[in-house]
């Protein structure tokens, strides 16, 4: 695991020490590979054990309280969201998916898709020295 640069962690979120399998589950389904097999998961997020209740606590935990920065989520999944906005909605996608009314997949943001064009921490320009 890698150490966030605002100073949260992981390692706040309810259940994270006790749960090696949740662990995984954030490691694994929120990557840019795997994001679009959480449909696999349904079952096991549902199912009553232990597991799937700290699974439902971590997602509220994420919704209520907002903790993760865009850079925390990708230094610890790998995976870009460009704003808090984004992120926290899928996560609210996923959270429907498993406890709500939601039928359909959650649609991760394209892994390819630009840069918001009017925000300058993902562009940088080169410029001679001197200009």
């Amino acid at each position: 695991m890698r150490v966030p640069t605002s100073g949260w962690s992981f390692r706040q979120v309810p259940g994270w020490s006790d749960d090696e399998q949740l662990q995984r589950f954030y490691g694994h389904y929120f990557r840019v590979d795997t994001m679009d097999e959480v449909h696999e998961f349904k079952p096991w997020a549902t199912d009553g054990s232990e597991f799937a209740r700290r699974l439902q606590a971590s997602l509220e935990y994420f919704l209520e309280q907002q903790p993760a920065s865009t850079r925390d989520w990708l230094d610890f999944t790998g995976y870009q969201f460009f704003s808090e906005a984004e992120l926290y909605g899928f996560l609210l996608d996923v959270y429907n998916y498993f406890y709500g009314d939601r039928s359909e997949l959650p649609v991760p943001p394209d892994p390819e898709r630009l840069p918001p064009r009017d925000d300058d921490r993902f562009w940088s320009e080169w410029r001679p020295v001197g200009e």
